[in-house]
């Protein structure tokens, strides 16, 4: 992108869009970062974007990053420290014991099925907390709280 930036300014440009460019296990094209702090391999690095951005601002072209602070991947830090209720990240997300149904089975803590517009589901982990609110994706949750 940096390379092309001229000819995007040429052209009367004066801002481009970028996709998630943060690190992600890309089970949903990057929208599942596991972090916020460093840029996926396949994008570059973070001295990559920094060059890009000056380069950009010296052409009078903002970037503008598709930042969906919400959506993390189970691979986060911050969902693995919610999940072991780390006190600072227990709140990140929502963890709820659902109920038992009349056969005493463990339920979702709600009607919600993938079948449903929202597609969110509830994903039965291995010990406490054992239900994650999780949208679109198993893979992605979705934090609540920054």
């Amino acid at each position: 992108i940096t390379s092309r930036l001229e000819y995007l300014r040429d052209l009367g440009i004066d801002a481009a869009w970028l996709s998630p460019i943060f690190k992600s296990p890309m089970h949903d094209f990057g929208y599942d970062v596991s972090d916020y702090y460093s840029v996926h391999p396949e994008y570059g690095s973070v001295e990559d974007f920094e060059h890009l951005l000056k380069k950009a601002h010296e052409l009078n072209i903002k970037i503008i990053l598709d930042f969906v602070p919400n959506h993390t991947s189970n691979e986060s830090d911050w969902f693995f420290k919610s999940s072991h209720r780390d006190e600072y990240y227990s709140d990140w997300y929502i963890w709820e014991n659902g109920h038992l149904d009349t056969k005493g089975l463990r339920r979702p803590p709600n009607n919600w099925t993938e079948s449903d517009a929202s597609r969110a589901t509830f994903k039965t982990l291995t010990g406490p907390p054992p239900n994650l609110l999780d949208a679109r994706s198993r893979r992605k949750p979705v934090c609540h709280t920054l």
